[in-house]
């Protein structure tokens, strides 16, 4: 018995399809609770008429609407001797969970997940530009979610673990808005257990419609990553920092720049502006000449403020933390 967690909020646009999606899940027994965050929009009745149908649906409420207990909902109520922790961004193959369940028990991994592939959330541009800086390993590194390669990695992301695993360590973490996941695949592998990405399955993830959505989603990123470094710097890869240093890069190229005289190590910082942009331009060649199509060529200022959104959160989060999660006790009361 497998039981999907599926935190989910103001997701009318797509909730059906990922209930649709993950109905048609083979070869597993499986139950679905999807926590609804007091959605403003309709997607709470969507899931409600669609339960109706459909008894391995409950629809469950998450008063404080954040992710993590939102989790920690789930976990206390499912009945699985296994949890898979989906997101509601994305669709996922009809064999997804039986192959991730399978692959975990082959390599003997505390957890795994299956080949995300970014997609546009529509057919504007907008949508497809940030689909493409976001799947790209320039946009989001080689250990992201998005771009990973099989094999055991250090995160991952849409998994199937073991339920007493995540019990056995108190849950998830609520003080963390984001980043939760993260935290929990770092005590995992703290205590000595591996996890595993395969791509014999895959599920798609349908990235931010517009630029205006993806420099939010990056900043507040960067902002959480602030709050990840203070408390458990570990958590982070080296690949969560890189933004951070390019942004401390310019701000510090700028200033020596401005004292007199001009320093050559603060212009040698300040290079690091236009050698971005060259790579991005790169990479927006690459890009549109194996999509055929022109509009990848804008892609160098995407990448650019997807970047510096996210290291100026990571900033200001160091410089002036005002992120704090509610402090609790134990995360699974019983």
């Amino acid at each position: 018995m497998i039981s999907i967690i599926l935190p989910s909020r103001n997701e009318a646009d797509i909730i059906r399809q990922v209930l649709e999606s993950l109905l048609q899940q083979k070869n597993v027994d499986f139950e679905i609770l999807v926590i609804d965050g007091q959605s403003t929009d309709n997607s709470a009745e969507i899931v409600r008429e669609i339960s109706l149908h459909e008894p391995r649906i409950r629809l469950l409420t998450n008063e404080r609407q954040k992710t993590p207990s939102a989790l920690n909902i789930g976990l206390r109520a499912s009945r699985g001797e296994y949890v898979c922790i989906l997101g509601s961004h994305s669709t996922y193959a009809p064999d997804y969970i039986d192959v991730c369940l399978c692959e975990m028990e082959r390599y003997q991994a505390a957890g795994c997940s299956g080949r995300i592939i970014t997609r546009p959330a529509n057919e504007s541009w907008q949508a497809q530009l940030v689909a493409w800086a976001m799947a790209h390993p320039f946009g989001s590194s080689r250990g992201s979610f998005r771009t990973q390669a099989e094999g055991f990695v250090d995160s991952v992301s849409y998994p199937v673990f073991r339920k007493q695993l995540l019990v056995d360590l108190d849950g998830y973490n609520e003080q963390l808005i984001r980043n939760q996941d993260l935290d929990m695949n770092f005590r995992i592998r703290r205590e000595g257990h591996r996890l595993y990405c395969t791509w014999q399955t895959s599920a798609m993830y349908y990235a931010r419609r517009n630029l205006r959505e993806l420099l939010r989603y990056a900043d507040s990123n960067g902002r959480w990553c602030g709050v990840s470094a203070r408390m458990e710097p570990r958590s982070l890869g080296l690949r969560h920092y890189i933004p951070l240093l390019f942004v401390l890069s310019l701000l510090s190229g700028f200033a020596l720049a401005l004292i007199p005289p001009v320093s050559p190590l603060g212009m040698l910082a300040l290079a690091a502006l236009p050698l971005h942009l060259l790579l991005g331009l790169i990479f927006g060649v690459c890009i549109a000449f194996a999509e055929k199509r022109w509009l990848p060529l804008l892609l160098p200022p995407v990448f650019l403020i997807f970047h510096l959104a996210y290291g100026w959160g990571f900033v200001q989060e160091l410089l002036m933390p005002k992120l704090l999660g509610d402090a609790g006790g134990s995360n699974l009361p019983s």
